[in-house]
């Protein structure tokens, strides 16, 4: 016996099958369509949004810079959106908000209950980045209003997160800013302290006025003594002038003694006055990092005190007015034609195993 193959000899077969085929066909048409009738409508809602740039909050921004501001966020800025609203921080928040362990009939006691419910929400809940960089959120649920409501909410509270990350980070930096100033500050007191005990212990005024004065003193001093020397050189020629050279040597004399003094005074003062200047030098270094340090604080305080956006927004969700699922068209088609093709190849091979049994 030798078995035939031609599309002839098929279609031969399956048109002396064709009663069952089609009733096997429409009876799984009908309990598709019985099927889908049974399965509850669910509402999409959507909204759309793009991530904002993080320079929105700099708070160098507020002061003058060149540097260039942003609107909207990269590639990085949108992949943290993305985290925060798929988080299971997220996830446990919508639930609570909208009590939908009620709403979903599940028991929120239980560990399997609470495992089962965000599945099932998980579910009706997506996130995808779009190819123009924008985040689209859309849930779907039986009840179109309550849709929109989450989809609303999961978007405010993810640009509330978003803010929160922001203000803890500009909160440390403050805090840190804060401590820099007070440190500033005590060095700043310390300072002033060791200026004024040195003025005081001193007796240190002013540098440039004060070396000016020994200066004077010193140059009269070697001039006084310049000039009684002469006079008592001239007068020693003189016998008779003996005593006035003896008094312009005890002049010569004092005004050497004068001099040492004067030196010894300069060379004290110097070195005091060059420590002195050390010191005020670092206390003015001090008080100009200071300046920069509560600047910057004041700057970090403004932008810390102002509200600024996460998001930008593009869809609001809406409450939508067509069902998004079941396609109960799509589902009774697919289904008759799955049903079909497996009538055919389970007709062909009952009738290729009663050839092989003849």
């Amino acid at each position: 016996m030798t078995n035939d193959y031609s599309l002839l000899s098929i279609l031969n077969v399956l048109m002396s099958w064709k009663k069952t085929i089609i009733l096997t066909v429409v009876a799984v048409g009908l309990i598709s369509a019985v099927f889908s009738l049974m399965q509850p409508n669910y509402y999409k809602a959507e909204t759309v949004f793009y991530p904002a740039s993080p320079t929105l909050a700099d708070p160098t921004q507020l002061g003058y810079n060149n540097a260039p501001m942003y609107v909207y966020g990269g590639s990085d800025d949108l992949d943290r959106l993305f985290s925060i609203v798929t988080s299971e921080r997220m996830i446990t928040y919508l639930i609570r908000k909208f009590d939908l362990y009620k709403h979903y009939d599940q028991d929120s006691t239980t560990r399997e209950g609470q495992f089962k419910m965000k599945e099932l929400f998980k579910g009706n809940y997506k996130a995808i980045k779009s190819k123009y960089g924008a985040l689209i959120l859309s849930v779907e649920d039986k009840n179109p209003e309550l849709a929109a409501d989450i989809a609303n909410e999961a978007r405010t509270r993810t640009e509330a997160i978003a803010q929160q990350f922001v203000k803890n980070t500009q909160l440390k930096s403050l805090e840190s800013y804060r401590k820099n100033v007070e440190e500033q500050l005590k060095i700043m007191a310390i300072l002033e302290d060791s200026i004024r005990l040195l003025k005081s212990k001193h007796n240190l005024i002013e540098a440039n006025y004060q070396q000016r004065v020994f200066s004077d003193e010193l140059i009269q001093a070697i001039a006084s003594k310049s000039e009684a020397a002469s006079r008592a050189q001239y007068f020693s020629k003189y016998e008779s002038k003996k005593d006035s050279t003896i008094k312009y040597k005890a002049f010569e004399s004092g005004y050497a003694s004068k001099i040492v003094v004067l030196q010894s005074k300069i060379a004290e003062f110097n070195n005091h006055i060059s420590h002195l200047l050390a010191v005020e030098q670092a206390y003015s270094r001090a008080s100009d990092q200071s300046s920069i340090v509560r600047e910057k604080e004041r700057l970090l305080k403004t932008a810390y005190d102002s509200p600024f956006t996460a998001i930008h927004l593009v869809d609001e969700a809406i409450v939508p007015e067509h069902k998004s699922r079941p396609k109960r068209s799509l589902i009774i088609l697919l289904s008759m034609l799955i049903s079909f093709v497996a009538s055919v190849t389970g007709v062909l091979m009952i009738h290729s195993y009663r050839q092989r049994l003849a």
